[in-house]
């Protein structure tokens, strides 16, 4: 987020009696404006921008561009990402999505007070490479059994004490691992993929668990 932020533009006036310093200050109002359901800190520039002004955007844009284009914008969403809003003059927002700061454009959408409206360049989500998706299916692979049991609603089973504390991760799924707590004929169903969310800055990993009982007959969850 921006604060208010003062331009001071400093003069030089030779008179006979030497330099004369004469400070002008010019200060950028701050506010707040309510975007797509949230209040966002907003500082105010006299201009008219429209969504043509942004129609000619695309994924190879970088920050800079976008400012030499149409100027700093008039706030930013979230903490955690670099997500600057324009004003637009029918009331509505420009949000710009960057894949980092001075990055390059990832998506951009048109909202208003309450929503997101539509998306003007639809949010492209940067790919994992191999180890960081290897990474990541190896940790959630270690809570498969932490995830059947809690879809069985068996909240109280005891643990091998190697295992420690209740959220350690209880393994991958295994038949052999499973008949340690219960006595059910069941059919558990694992599959991981990775897509694209429209509300997520990183390619997610999706993880699907479907438990059968006497498969295929009866679906468990």
């Amino acid at each position: 987020m921006k604060s208010i932020r003062i331009i001071a533009k400093l003069i030089l006036l030779f008179s006979v009696g030497g330099f004369l310093l004469i400070y002008l200050f010019a200060v950028r109002n701050n506010d707040t404006r309510m975007v797509a359901g949230y209040k966002y800190e907003y500082s105010d520039y006299k201009r008219r921008l429209t969504v043509d002004d942004f129609q000619q955007f695309g994924y190879e844009t970088i920050y800079s561009e976008v400012v030499e284009t149409v100027g700093e914008e008039n706030g930013e969403i979230g903490e955690n990402y670099f997500y600057p809003y324009y004003e637009l003059c029918d009331g509505t927002y420009v949000i710009i999505y960057f894949n980092y700061w001075g990055g390059s454009i990832a998506g951009i959408s048109v909202a208003d007070k309450k929503e997101i409206l539509y998306s003007l360049l639809p949010r492209k989500v940067p790919c994992k490479n191999e180890e960081e998706r290897e990474r990541e299916l190896l940790c959630a692979k270690q809570y498969e059994m932490n995830i059947i049991m809690e879809l069985l609603g068996m909240e109280k089973w005891e643990k091998p004490e190697v295992l420690g504390n209740l959220d350690d991760p209880m393994g991958a799924y295994s038949e052999e691992t499973l008949k340690r707590y219960t006595d059910m004929d069941l059919y558990i169903e694992i599959d991981y993929k990775f897509e694209d969310y429209e509300d997520s800055n990183d390619e997610p990993l999706f993880q699907s668990i479907i438990i059968y009982s006497n498969f295929p007959h009866q679906l468990v969850c």
